[in-house]
Formats: C-alpha cells, structure tokens, sequence
C-alpha cells in the first residue's frame, strides 16, 4: 500500500480523504471510527469534510494520532488545521511559513547523505538497545513493510512504540521517507568489535530468538550442541564460520531483499 506524503499536501481535508480511500476497501467504515475515536457524531464528521466546518485544535491533535502520523507529521498536520481555520490575512500567513518550514525540514531530512556520519553515544544507546531499532530499519526494504501500521503487525508491537522507533530513525538518518513510504538511508552502521554496545545488541537480539522460539515455523533453524572437540577442529570450525559471515554479508549485499531473518549463533568454550 503506497504511503502518502503529508508534506506534498496543503489542504488537511484532501489528505484525510486521500488516506482513508486508499486504506483496505477504500475506507469503508473509517468515517464511523473516526467520529467515535474523536467522540463526534458521524454527522459532525460528514460535515467537517464536506463542508466549510473544521477540526478543533484538540480534535485535530487527536486524528493526527488516529492515522498514526510521527511527531513531525503530526505537526504539519496540525498546521494545515491552523492554516484552514486562520480568520485573518497576517494569521493565515503565519501557519504559510510554519509550513513551508515544515516541508523545506523535511526535504533535507531526505536528502541527508550520512555515510560519513557517526551515531553519538547516546544514539547508539538507545539504537541497540532494543532489536526493533535495527528490524524496522531493515524492513523499510521489504515494500510490505513501509509503513508503521504493517510494522505493528509484523512485530506484534504497539502502534505508539513504533512510531517513536520511525521518529527515531528519521531523525538520525537510519531511514528517510520516500514516495513509498519509509525507505532504508544510506548510512552503514558498523559497531566496533570493543563497543560498549554490543552486549546489549546481542542480548536484545538474543531475546527475540528465545521469543521467535515459542512460535517456531519449518523454515526456522534454532540449533544447539554442545561437543567435546580437538583444539584444531575449534578453530578451524570458528575459521569456516568467518568465512561463511564473509559470504553472507557480500551476498545480502547484491541481492535484493525479500524478508526477514537473523542469525544468532554463540559458539563458545565452556
């Protein structure tokens, strides 16, 4: 499902009926949830996007979470309700620039090369510090998995949690938003084998496993064995497996995605 630019829009009323008819069944149905979620009649709602009537502040604020719009997002659409409510030359022309900053933020936000950039401590700390940082970065490669409504079901997590992960992203680079929807930026995130944080990437990622394990599918391969071997066959096992790292990494790399997987494997003396 294409993902809608809310930065190309000037009109919040034209955006709101562009999304709702390009949901699942053109949106049957989604007038009436929304007029409940804003606790308004469906009269009210009709009347609002039909009419000369507008949202209120409050209710705008409220459907901006309704569509599950990021914090920037839903900035802009508040100020798209603020441009359409303005009653006054001055005050219209207030909410003009507010969103022509808006959409000039976001165009560089697009446009940020980052390969030379480098996370900050405080970024990578909350980067690894939960796998769905780096899945959802990877599933913005997967059409599929563009927006943040099939990213919840994907992950069975919360909406909200989400959103904030994308705002997140976003704003480092990780992801920018293209014409259909999130897209992976282009900057390469490498962690240092003596990193402070690869203990909590591992863990967090190790967790998911124990997580996936419960809801196991035939195409899954969790495997442990713990052995008795010669010092020899240790490291030329630890050697064989370098190398097949090695072909994996170039391989993901030329080959154009298609899901989701990781690799956890602990190989070690006890």
């Amino acid at each position: 499902m294409k993902t809608l630019d809310i930065f190309q829009y000037e009109n919040y009323k034209i955006y709101v009926k562009d999304w709702v008819h390009q949901q699942e069944s053109k949106g049957r149905g989604l007038y009436k949830k929304m007029a409940e979620n804003l606790r308004l009649s469906h009269v009210m709602i009709s009347q609002i996007f039909n009419s000369d009537r507008q949202l209120s502040p409050e209710h705008s604020y409220s459907l901006a979470q309704f569509l599950h719009l990021s914090p920037s997002q839903r900035d802009y659409f508040m100020a798209l309700v603020g441009f359409a409510r303005a009653g006054t030359h001055e005050y219209r022309q207030y909410w003009q620039d507010q969103m022509s900053r808006m959409r000039t933020e976001s165009k560089d936000l697009k446009k940020r090369l980052p390969q030379d950039h480098q996370l900050s401590d405080a970024e990578k700390a909350r980067f690894y510090s939960h796998w769905a940082y780096t899945a959802s970065r990877l599933a913005s490669s997967l059409p599929e998995l563009r927006n943040v409504e099939n990213l919840a079901v994907r992950f069975q997590l919360p909406v909200e949690t989400l959103q904030e992960i994308l705002e997140f992203l976003l704003k480092t680079g990780l992801m920018v938003e293209g014409k259909e929807g999130y897209e992976m930026g282009p900057q390469r995130i490498h962690l240092e084998a003596n990193s402070p944080y690869i203990h909590a990437r591992q863990v967090s990622w190790r967790f998911k496993g124990m997580q996936q394990m419960n809801f196991k599918k035939s195409e899954d391969l969790f495997y442990t064995g713990p052995m008795s071997l010669s010092r020899a066959a240790q490291k030329d096992f630890r050697a064989q497996l370098v190398q097949l790292f090695e072909q994996m990494s170039s391989r993901v790399i030329n080959e154009d995605p298609e899901t989701l997987v990781c690799l956890n494997l602990d190989f070690f003396e006890f």
